[in-house]
């Protein structure tokens, strides 16, 4: 650098502090999931800076150092003298300066203040939950995607979809008795790491038409222990119970058509599933109907659709809403209402009772079917 050399400081013209600790800065990083369970697993926030507060290059045994508020001049006297025993107004002015004339003001701005917070009723928070017992899903299909805050209701919607309607096939049970038995069986726990989500499978009593019990328990355990559901790659475990007294995180039960509509808060014109929460957990309600003839968007492909039911709707038990297509051709994301459709301007036509995570783009992409939270394995 050309011109005049500069000064050189000295660290000793400034004292060091008294004995005390280096703070540095706490980076925080996102929060992971609701309920901790929820499989983060793409998306997972790193936590920035280094745990032991030192940072590259720096040692944690340094102090900060502290210089004098009041400068010094000559051999350490002030600039102006004052005097020593001022008196009157003259000394008070002398002694306190602008603070004589802030005090007042800062009185008066006080007072305000606390009048207008006791005057001023408090805002309720935003995005407040609904009621207990909701439903959080109003259609039957999802990559994680955001969790939800709490249960949300919507009101009926009056569209016609094509492909939600359902298909011809077996007789299904209409009604039942709207008590729910568990069904025996019991798992060791799924997955190698994460928040343990315990689950029963359940049907309800009294269906006209006779569901295979061993079947529907079979299925649903099978699907998830497959690695490519959400217990797979890690981030979440789920173990299966049937004992009487357990209260599980989830139940996953086989309904009727009545019972999961009435469930479900009626709010689609065509058939579907949905999960309910309250105090005492998660019910996945799976709509027999569905279980007995499938959907439009999986043609014949009967037991790949009961797979997507089940990962779906543990999919929104950890948390997660509806996605849409997004990408025309692509495999359908679990999280997309598949037993409505795989078409993006169909999903649309639901608005909020799609209960969709962000907006439904409008380029008329659609997917192909899959029932799995991570269809490609390494």
């Amino acid at each position: 650098m050309d011109g005049a050399v500069p000064a050189i400081w000295h660290s000793d013209s400034v004292p060091s502090t008294s004995q005390g600790s280096r703070r540095d800065a706490d980076p925080r990083g996102r929060p992971v999931a609701a309920k901790s369970s929820e499989p983060r697993r793409r998306a997972r926030p790193g936590q920035t800076g280094r745990a032991d507060g030192v940072s590259e290059g720096g040692s944690a045994d340094l102090e900060p150092l502290a210089a004098s508020w009041q400068p010094a001049t000559g051999h350490g006297r002030r600039a102006a003298e004052e005097p020593e025993n001022p008196s009157g107004l003259r000394g008070l002015h002398t002694r306190f300066g602008w603070r004589l004339y802030a005090l007042p003001l800062l009185l008066v701005l006080t007072v305000v203040v606390v009048f207008d917070v006791v005057r001023t009723p408090a805002e309720p928070p935003a995005n407040a939950g609904g009621a207990d017992g909701a439903p959080v899903d109003a259609g039957g299909g999802p990559s994680p995607t955001e969790p939800t805050d709490g249960p949300i209701s919507f009101e009926p919607v009056d569209v016609e979809i094509g492909a939600a309607q359902l298909p011809e096939g077996d007789d299904f049970p209409a009604t039942g008795s709207g008590e729910f038995r568990v069904l025996p069986g019991s798992t060791e726990v799924i997955g190698e790491e994460g928040a343990l989500h315990t689950y029963t499978v359940e049907i309800e009593d009294g269906m006209e038409v006779e569901m295979d019990e061993e079947a529907f328990s079979a299925s649903v355990d099978q699907t998830l222990a497959d690695p490519r559901s959400w217990p797979g790659l890690g981030g979440v475990t789920m173990q299966r119970t049937d004992d009487p007294g357990a209260e599980p995180d989830l139940r996953i039960t086989l309904a009727s058509q009545e019972t999961t509509s009435a469930a479900c808060g009626e709010i689609m014109p065509f058939e579907v599933s949905c999960l309910v929460s309250d105090d005492g957990g998660d019910r996945a309600y799976l709509n027999a109907a569905r279980w007995a003839r499938g959907a439009h968007s999986y043609e014949s492909n009967l037991a790949d659709y009961r797979q997507y039911m089940v990962n779906h709707e543990v999919g929104h038990h950890l948390g997660l809403r509806h996605v849409a297509c997004g990408t025309d051709g692509e495999l359908a994301r679990v999280m997309m209402d598949q037993t409505v459709s795989l078409a993006d301007d169909d999903l649309s036509l639901l608005g909020e009772a799609g209960d969709i995570d962000g907006d439904v783009p409008a380029e008329g992409a659609v997917c192909r079917p899959n029932a799995w939270p991570f269809p490609v394995i390494d």
